[in-house]
């Protein structure tokens, strides 16, 4: 005997100590009344502590018991109160129990993939059915609880399992917390379970993996827009410089004459006003400056320079000599 308890509590020991869980909190079972034989429907191996008021079933906490142990009932008869498989099932009816709930307490933050629960149906048997609905709820400092999963078994589901002993699984789609809450809705009178079994991992790695992959992300869209903005960069300064170049070509194809007074007909382009304006304008396009006060000094300038042409031609068409202003 000794030798078969000692691998059970080791299998418990290195099962809860892989899945992180300390504790659960539960409503206590209840009794069969009137019945004969074994009539409690109690987690009987709990060894944590007990709340209760009065008469009522309580509330157990700060331990664990039979919906952890790994140990699952068996479809047993519900009459035969004497058969010892009703120690393995945890039982609450509605009537002294409205809200049967369950609490798991982890070590840390889990993020957890599934849950499985097994359950008993019993239909034709005074309504021991399976549970119409179970709500889980997660919490990561047991105070406030979010991220809701809500699981209704199907009518094909009932009818299958009919007066049976199974596993139901519900996906938990990777929730994280810390505590863990199952609240459970009667669809008969009564509602059996006897194990509870949760699939997670610590929630410290997953949080690692996906932090690396942000700041991968984040690294590799860095680049990319630096990359174009060196890009960008480049485009302007050789657009910027083959603009100054075609300038330079158009000012050294333009004619340039000599100014002779003397001489009718003599002509000096410089003094053109297209000339002039695309002088002045390479020239300010060499020093990196085009506002507008320059260019209303330009066209000044200009109009100076056409008015003493002319003024320098009616002179000589006249036969007199010209005076200059200086």
């Amino acid at each position: 005997m000794i030798f078969q308890i000692k691998p059970l509590i080791a299998f418990i020991l290195i099962r809860h100590f892989a899945d992180g869980l300390l504790s659960y909190r539960i409503s206590q079972g209840n009794l069969r009344k009137k019945k004969p034989g074994w009539s409690s429907l109690r987690d009987k191996g709990y060894d944590g502590n007990r709340l209760s008021f009065g008469p009522k079933p309580g509330l157990l906490y700060n331990g664990l018991g039979q919906l952890t142990d790994g140990v699952t009932g068996h479809v047993t008869d519900w009459n035969d109160t004497g058969n010892p498989n009703w120690i393995y099932w945890i039982g609450w009816q509605d009537v002294e129990t409205p809200k049967p709930s369950v609490t798991f307490v982890f070590s840390s933050l889990r993020r957890f993939s599934r849950v499985r629960f097994h359950t008993l149906n019993l239909p034709g048997q005074h309504e021991k059915m399976l549970f119409s609905k179970v709500v889980l709820s997660f919490s990561k400092d047991g105070e406030y609880f979010a991220w809701k999963t809500i699981y209704e078994p199907s009518m094909a589901k009932r009818s299958a399992m009919s007066n049976r002993a199974f596993w139901i699984e519900v996906n938990l789609d990777g929730h994280v917390g810390k505590h863990v809450t199952c609240d459970f809705q009667y669809y008969g009178w009564w509602v059996l379970i006897s194990e509870v079994e949760f699939n997670s991992v610590s929630s410290k790695n997953k949080d690692f993996e996906d932090n690396w992959s942000i700041l991968l992300i984040v690294g590799v869209a860095g680049g990319v827009v630096g990359a174009l903005m060196l890009c960008l960069l480049a485009m302007l300064i050789w657009r910027r410089q083959t603009r100054r170049t075609r300038a330079e070509n158009v000012l050294d194809r333009i004619p340039i004459r000599i100014i002779n007074p003397s001489k009718k007909n003599s002509l000096n382009r410089r003094n053109e006003v297209g000339a002039v304006m695309r002088f002045e304008k390479q020239r300010m396009l060499e020093r990196g400056d085009e506002e507008d006060d320059e260019m209303g000094l330009l066209f000044a300038k200009c109009n100076l320079n056409n008015s003493r042409g002319r003024e320098l031609r009616h002179d000589l068409f006249k036969g007199e000599p010209a005076g200059f202003v200086l």
